[in-house]
């Protein structure tokens, strides 16, 4: 069967509404990703994809820049070509001035971290960190009485408790000298090259030679890029749920160090008074 109908501009506009909105979404998500706080900062507006020439969406990312009109210098056809030849072109180590003048950044697509008490995730490379990169996070400190090794949890994602997030890897730092729960700590340090290898390393930070190391390989093809999209996705739609159960594991914390705190303190105070009643038993 035929059919045939006829389509005003309007009314197409009208139709794709909501993704045109959800377009600018992108957009607006992208800037604040990479920390751009001045659209001034924009020096163009590079057009990719066929649907890119639709009068609507071009006005409204004028409208989204404040005036400034999109690029017309790139085909938006070949834009994504244009991009692989440069990033090519980087990768071979070509002398051509205008390669040369060219920056490529490359991005942790995903926060990395560790898992601390109450499984929470402890990120050390928050998402879009510029690669190569190497942070520390430190005072992670012992959670039981005597404790003599800290077991270290590599997970990548943006989800609060490290149950929502994607498991790397994991290694234990021994030898940590034996002491009362939370007066040993640990250092933990991550380092991301140029190749995309992960290295993760616990310093002990009562001792200057007891570290343990583990580098993970290829980390970022572990995930699609569908699959990163639709972690980060979720993140936001589950924000809500996810505070109220971060909140959760917070309080039981908070609980678990103040009972033990109190139970610490009684036994202190009951062998204080232990032993003031043995020496006057004694005197008398």
């Amino acid at each position: 069967m035929d059919f045939s109908e006829p389509l005003s501009r309007a009314r197409f506009e009208d139709l794709n509404s909501d993704l045109f909105e959800k377009t600018m979404e992108v957009v607006r998500s992208t800037l604040k990703d990479a920390k751009v706080e001045n659209k001034e900062q924009i020096d163009e507006i590079v057009l990719v994809g066929g649907s890119t020439r639709i009068p609507m969406v071009r006005e409204m990312l004028k409208k989204e820049f404040d005036g400034k009109e999109p690029s017309e210098g790139i085909n938006p056809d070949e834009a994504v070509a244009y991009g692989a030849a440069v990033q090519g072109a980087m990768l071979s180590t070509d002398q051509d001035e205008l390669v040369l003048g060219l920056v490529l950044y490359d991005v942790t697509p995903l926060s990395l971290g560790i898992s601390s008490q109450g499984g929470v995730m402890s990120v050390v490379v928050p998402r879009n960190t510029v690669i190569p990169a190497k942070r520390s996070i430190g005072r992670h400190i012992t959670v039981g009485d005597q404790q003599t090794s800290f077991n270290v949890e590599v997970y990548q994602g943006e989800r609060p408790l490290v149950k929502d997030c994607l498991w790397l890897g994991r290694f234990s730092l021994d030898g940590i000298a034996p002491a009362p729960r939370g007066v040993a700590a640990m250092k933990v340090t991550m380092e991301v090259d140029a190749d995309g290898i992960l290295s993760v390393t616990a310093k002990d930070e009562a001792s200057e030679n007891n570290s343990k190391s583990i580098a993970i390989k290829g980390y970022k093809r572990k995930l699609s890029e569908v699959e990163v999209e639709r972690m980060v996705r979720d993140a936001k739609e589950m924000a809500e749920h996810d505070k109220m159960a971060k909140a959760r594991v917070d309080s039981r914390n908070r609980l678990e160090r103040y009972m033990y705190d109190l139970k610490k303190d009684v036994s202190e105070k009951v062998n204080y008074l232990f032993k003031r009643t043995s020496y006057n038993f004694t005197v008398w």
